[in-house]
């Protein structure tokens, strides 16, 4: 039972001239003057399964073990810095496994007994994170005044398998949420001491909307 996703996120670059204006707190009430130096950003990557449900029944005359499963593989992941991000962190793959008793005389095919032939199995929201922080010599694109893509393209999956024959099991497919946040810290020249500042942080968080927020 597998569920194809395709989600495009854009956030905003930092840009040097208005961003580090922005409810930004200063020691002293030292008004900035325009103009900073981004010293860092970090990127934060987010994916999400929920809704899953795996039922699973054994119609043979012996007991097996039955496991149900829920995975989500990424296809493709497009970010703006692919160093500081591991696809392979973003996969998830949960089983959960039940012994179950020889059938209890239901007939062949998946039926919901509700006996020890069979099992129900919801295992909630599952998370899967990734994400880094490029400092000293991060790539220019960053910066600017445009937006920068987050795209992933995801493929969850619902199901089981059985140690033996004659198991069935249904459910419903999982649905899933991508995330992305980028957080930049900077430096001004209107500061004598860059230590004497409250770094101004500048991110975003969406879920297929834009959001600006300090």
């Amino acid at each position: 039972m597998p569920s194809a996703q395709n989600v495009t996120i854009f956030l905003p670059q930092f840009d040097p001239l208005s961003d580090m204006t922005l409810e930004t707190t200063y020691l002293g009430g030292t008004s900035p003057s325009p103009g900073a130096t981004l010293t860092s950003v970090e990127i934060s990557i987010s994916t999400f399964i929920s809704g899953a449900n795996v039922q699973l029944d054994n119609d043979s005359n012996q007991p097996q073990d039955g496991t149900g499963l829920v995975t989500s593989v990424v296809n493709s992941l497009t970010v703006p810095d692919n160093d500081v991000v591991n696809p392979f962190l973003l996969q998830i793959s949960e089983g959960q496994l039940f012994n179950l008793e020889a059938t209890s005389g239901d007939a062949f095919g998946f039926t919901n007994t509700g006996n020890t032939d069979y099992a129900n199995w919801s295992p909630g929201v599952l998370t899967g994170n990734s994400g880094g922080v490029n400092g000293s010599g991060f790539n220019p694109t960053y910066i600017g005044t445009a937006d920068l893509e987050f795209t992933i393209k995801s493929t969850y999956t619902a199901g089981a398998t059985f140690s033996g024959n004659d198991g069935y099991f249904q459910g419903n497919t999982p649905s899933g949420q991508f995330q992305a946040e980028i957080t930049y810290t900077y430096e001004t020249s209107a500061i004598p001491e860059p230590s004497s500042a409250l770094l101004g942080v500048f991110g975003g968080m969406l879920a297929l909307m834009r959001r600006r927020r300090c």
